[in-house]
């Protein structure tokens, strides 16, 4: 590779670099989402005596992968075309992979604890908008 080359592909990465940035604290966050949830569930399955397998366990790795590249990717679609920013899809996406980990972390306590978090906090958001279950 020339240094012509080199050059280009390295002002093209550090703007590309630059760009992707605000999406670096939702990843982070959502690696420790994927953390929690891990502990959580290994403790959860010991608690419910089931076996705990390295393919389980190896999920853990496959999702924080896939789930950074969603990430990215959907920044990336919100640099890429700026007129379609009425909705902020990489946000969307960012909220909904941080709600299924932390909806699964609550399911793990509940097996812990006996406590239904997610159910209370369902339940209390209903009540603030004045929707009653029946």
């Amino acid at each position: 590779m020339n240094e012509f080359t080199a050059k280009h592909l390295t002002a093209m990465s550090i703007a590309i670099g630059a760009a992707l940035t605000p999406a670096v604290p939702i990843i982070i966050f959502t690696g420790v989402l994927i953390f929690t949830d891990t502990i959580t569930g290994v403790w959860a399955s010991y608690k419910r005596g089931d076996k705990i397998t390295s393919k389980a366990l190896g999920r853990t790795v496959t999702k924080m992968m896939l789930y950074s590249i969603a990430i990215f990717l959907t920044f990336g679609f919100e640099i890429m075309f700026p007129a379609l920013q009425v909705v902020h899809i990489g946000q969307i996406a960012s909220g909904y992979i941080c709600l299924v980990e932390l909806k699964s972390v609550f399911e793990n306590i509940s097996d812990i604890t006996g406590l239904n978090i997610w159910s209370h906090l369902v339940k209390k958001i209903d009540a603030l908008r004045g929707i009653e279950k029946k």
